[in-house]
């Protein structure tokens, strides 16, 4: 059948003219011919026995790999353009040239390849048909599968690697400016050795709508913030974040401080994580309403929570608008991975400034919050009782609210009978300050020369969320 038409002229009829032996001989040395072949393949009824039209249809490659005449490297380039889907019936067939389907006989003929899982050989398949059957795409897929490293590695290491490859090969890495291509190689370069979910998360989050319709900038700005963090958990949650309408409707540099924010919240190994994945899940989660908001108004080293909403307004100061790594001796990190955790942990209780006691004690649990997400572990008595002090401070941030607490009978008895629970000893109006000013009082006393304190004491913890489920 090509030869029939080769010279592209007429149908299928069984007369091959000097034209057609003359324009065969030509597709033969330039290797076109392969898929020129595949688009004549078929020679029964319909529209395929017409001529070559540019497509492969699935009674073409039927034929050829039914044909004994068709050599094996075609029909093998057939079969790995149909992994994982049968009846594909990929266009760029129809234009298959020699070179490519010997590399990609070269890869489906290898040991290494035919020991893939099904899984593992759909993924090749369809980076196959992504990649238009590009002939480097399945030589570095066969070095890849054929190396020692890929050899010793558990199945979903394996599959992962090849998701690498196959997003190095798709059309949406292509389309990137090379300086992003360049992040998204750093960022692969550098994951952790065991994390088996790094290629695919960042393949799905670059192949995703919600990133193809950014701009070139915000693109950058989260592919940046990929190179800093490379960890699947942090692709991922750029993924729920790109499809938050309060992201979405950010300045750049709003972007690029919520991306800073969220990758190192994501990534933060030195904190309580249930604090900060409840944290994050409260801000990514399709079905919760929680966001952040940068209000220019915020004091530098300050933040707070919009009562009756769900909105937490955070420092622009503290936290640079740019494409860079936190800065952890700066406010950036404070700011992040305590703050936010923080205010998100009023939003959930909807606390209200007020002169009472209970509203003090909703301070206490954010602060003990904010720590535990910070330092991983809860405060420590002598630490609890110094955020007591502070929120008891006249002339501190929470001076109004204090004053006026102290000043209520009973909401100051309230107060003094927490810092006996936290100092084991008894507390009035008369002997409060002096109290927590020395630890030598408490029982047991505590020497600051001696290491930490004991842990806060049973009952005297904050009784309300301090993990922001």
């Amino acid at each position: 059948n090509f030869l029939d038409v080769a010279g592209g002229k007429g149908n299928v009829d069984g007369t091959i003219s000097r034209g057609d032996v003359d324009a065969a001989k030509a597709a033969i040395a330039d290797g076109s011919y392969v898929g020129r072949m595949l688009d004549t393949a078929a020679n029964g009824g319909g529209w395929f026995n017409k001529g070559p039209d540019g497509t492969a249809g699935k009674a073409d490659l039927d034929a050829a790999l039914n044909d004994p005449g068709v050599p094996r490297a075609v029909k093998d380039a057939i079969r790995l353009a149909r992994e994982g889907q049968p009846n594909a019936e990929p266009e760029f067939l129809g234009k298959l040239t020699e070179e490519q389907a010997q590399a990609a006989s070269a890869l489906v003929q290898s040991k290494e390849y035919q020991a893939l899982t099904p899984e593992q050989k759909a993924i090749a398949g369809q980076a196959f048909r992504d990649a238009k059957g590009d002939a480097a795409f399945s030589r570095d897929i066969a070095n890849l599968v054929g190396s020692p490293a890929f050899q010793s590695a558990n199945d979903a290491l394996k599959t992962d690697r090849l998701r690498e490859v196959a997003l190095l090969h798709s059309p949406e890495f292509k389309s990137l400016p090379a300086a992003d291509q360049q992040r998204v190689r750093d960022a692969l370069a550098a994951r952790k050795p065991g994390d088996d979910r790094f290629a695919g998360a960042l393949s799905g989050l670059v192949k995703s709508q919600s990133f193809q319709k950014l701009s070139a900038d915000e693109k950058t700005a989260v592919l940046s913030q990929i190179r800093n963090y490379p960890d699947a958990r942090v692709a991922e949650n750029f993924g729920k974040l790109l499809d938050k309408g309060w992201y979405s409707n950010m300045s750049l540099q709003d972007k690029q401080r919520t991306l800073k924010a969220i990758a190192y919240m994501t990534a933060y190994s030195g904190g309580d994580r249930a604090v900060l994945d409840n944290t994050l899940n409260k801000l990514l989660d399709p079905s919760q309403d929680y966001s952040i908001k940068w209000d220019p108004s915020v004091p530098s080293g300050t933040a707070h929570s919009n009562p009756g909403t769900h909105v937490v307004s955070m420092s622009p100061a503290d936290v640079g608008a740019n494409n860079q790594p936190v800065n952890v001796g700066s406010l950036e990190k404070w700011q992040i991975i305590n703050a936010v955790p923080h205010e998100i942990n009023h939003a959930i209780d909807d606390v209200h400034v007020s002169s009472t006691y209970g509203y003090l004690d909703k301070e206490y649990q954010a602060y003990y919050t904010g720590f535990k997400a910070e330092n991983g572990r809860p405060m420590t008595r002598a630490e609890a009782v110094a955020q007591w002090r502070g929120l008891l401070d006249p002339k501190g941030a929470y001076g109004g609210a204090a004053t006026g607490a102290l000043a209520n009978p009973q909401e100051a008895q309230k107060i003094y009978d927490e810092l006996s629970r936290l100092t084991g000893v008894p507390v009035d109006a008369k002997n409060y300050q002096q109290i927590m000013n020395d630890p030598s009082l408490w029982k047991p006393p505590y020497d600051a020369t001696r290491g930490p304190d004991i842990g806060v004491p049973s009952g005297a913890e904050p009784q309300g969320n301090t993990d922001n489920h």
